[in-house]
Order: C-alpha cells, then sequence, then structure tokens
C-alpha cells in the first residue's frame, strides 16, 4: 500500500502522515526523510500483496495509528515477460502481469475499506 505524498513546497503547509509499503526502496526512505524533516510522520513496511493476512493486518495497523485511511494507491510491480514477442507467448504469460495488478489491488482496496 503506498500513499502519494503532496510536493516539498505543500509539505510545511499540511504536515502529512504517511505510511509507505516497500521499505526497500530507496527513493520511498528518502521521501519519508523529508516528510519527518518537515514535522510529518512517515514510516516504511514491506509486505506481500497477495497474502491477504498480512495486507489486512497492515492496513489495521495504519488506520489505527492515523485514525482512518483517506488515499490508498497500489504500486506494485509484477514480473512478467520481457523481451519476448508477442507471438511467442502463452496465454498464461500474457495474462500474468494482469491477473497480479488486478488480485493484488482487489485485495488492498478490500482492506482497507474494512477500516472505515
Amino acid at each position: 500500500m503506498q500513499l502519494v505524498a503532496p510536493s516539498r513546497a505543500n509539505l510545511r503547509a499540511t504536515v502529512p502522515r504517511w505510511f509507505w509499503r516497500a521499505a526497500h526502496k530507496p527513493e520511498w526512505r528518502r521521501r519519508c526523510h523529508d516528510i519527518a524533516a518537515f514535522g510529518g510522520v512517515a514510516l516504511s513496511a514491506s509486505l506481500d500483496a497477495l497474502d491477504e493476512q498480512a495486507v489486512v493486518a497492515h492496513a489495521n495497523s495504519i488506520a489505527a495509528r492515523a485514525g482512518t485511511i483517506d488515499i490508498m494507491t497500489n504500486a506494485f510491480g509484477s514480473a512478467h515477460v520481457k523481451a519476448k514477442l508477442l507471438t511467442e507467448m502463452s496465454m498464461d504469460q500474457f495474462e500474468a502481469p494482469r491477473e497480479f495488478h488486478m488480485n493484488t489491488h482487489f485485495t488492498t482496496v478490500k482492506a482497507v475499506a474494512r477500516t472505515w
């Protein structure tokens, strides 16, 4: 689960609380640091977006800390066949990214909706 940060200019005025998924991404750790430098709260965590129990637990912990989850975006990446001609792909290879994104979106949206 990733929440989108405002511009640096708006950080001073809004004092946001952001919760980032995927702590292994250096640019997201930098964003957390920037938000904290302006007096906001920014935390990061890493989890498997297809593990429904982990996603529900993560959403519940965010809602418990923040009170509500106002914005949720799904920016999960997926492994898919690259550098292969469409004529050489199987239907499973072609559909795998779509299926992954639909499943992670469903799981994360459902988990967040339960916190309302």
